[in-house]
């Protein structure tokens, strides 16, 4: 039988609170990592790399994109999102809501959003914007990442894993037909002096980050990781 994915998230919440409870007596949050996938997240974006495949570009990209969505569908991923027990804004000065509901709208539970149709490509600037169609969007990250995540050192990839989780949650969309956006940043920058802490892409970005390097490093402290990178804007 296929349990709701409604049904998921109320078993998150008592995992939930039972994993604060015992990192509470433990004096500091025990990582988590990643072990399953949803199977009934079918809404999630698809992205594709832009180049053609079989070139070492689409490679990397394709291993980048599994490796992000990995980790976006993981269990332990909803976990530790959902733990940030603060609210998090769609957008700069935008609506705050719960790490519950930025989960349930990143995973696409909410029928009033979809996710428009999303290619990936390396270039000299980044970002998520129209492909020109109006109908889907284009993916840039930099050469930066694309080195980020050639590197040997976890730490390094890790920033990558964190640009394409945050870029991919930029392809939730308002609108099925055109790109519109849910989760923006545009003007982070004057998002550092409002009150909140947390930012939806933001935080997406750097959840996914920690939550993957928990998985090389063990002893990692989720909650230092999150202040080290970032739940409002990313500090590599």
């Amino acid at each position: 039988m296929i349990i709701s994915h409604e049904k998921r998230l109320l078993g998150y919440l008592g995992i939930v609170a039972v994993a604060i409870s015992l990192s509470a007596c433990a004096g500091k949050p025990a990582p988590l990592t990643a072990s399953s996938s949803f199977s009934d997240t079918p809404s999630f974006v698809a992205a594709q790399p832009e180049a053609d495949a079989g070139t070492v570009e689409a490679q990397e990209m394709r291993s980048l994109i599994d490796e992000a969505t990995r980790i976006v569908l993981s269990d332990t991923f909803a976990r530790n999102l959902t733990s940030i027990d603060q609210p998090i804004a769609l957008s700069p000065f935008g609506r705050r809501v719960s790490s519950v509901t930025v989960l349930t709208l990143l995973l696409g539970s909410d029928p009033a959003y979809s996710y428009v149709s999303t290619q990936v490509r390396w270039g000299a600037s980044g970002g998520n914007s129209n492909n020109g169609s109006g109908a889907g969007s284009m993916i840039n990250l930099t050469n930066e990442v694309r080195s980020n995540w050639q590197s040997d050192d976890p730490r390094t990839r890790s920033l990558a894993i964190n640009s394409m989780a945050h870029e991919l949650s930029h392809s939730l969309s308002h609108d099925p037909g055109r790109l519109d956006y849910v989760f923006t940043d545009k003007f982070f920058s004057l998002y550092l002096f409002h009150r909140s802490k947390a930012i939806a892409s933001y935080s997406i970005g750097t959840v996914a980050q920690c939550t993957w390097l928990a998985e090389k490093e063990p002893n990692l402290v989720l909650t230092e990781c999150y202040r080290r990178y970032g739940l409002r804007n990313f500090t590599p």
